[in-house]
């Protein structure tokens, strides 16, 4: 993922709470560097993604076996 991408979709995350900003490092001559933690509502998004993206994959299992 490009700076261009990732950023949006961590602001996105974070407007939606399933992130938070959790410490902001500063090191000598480069930017500083944010870290986040996932939340209860993130940890809650994930299980309900994760359900989703488990019947989609059994999905495309079953779709490329019989295709052969």
């Amino acid at each position: 993922a490009s700076e261009g991408s990732l950023y949006p979709l961590l602001a996105r995350m974070r407007e939606s709470g399933w992130i938070e900003p959790h410490s902001t490092r500063v090191e000598a001559s480069a930017r500083p560097r944010r870290y986040y933690a996932i939340t209860a509502t993130g940890r809650a998004q994930l299980e309900e993604f994760a359900e989703l993206w488990g019947e989609l994959t059994s999905t495309m299992n079953q779709l490329l076996k019989e295709r052969k």
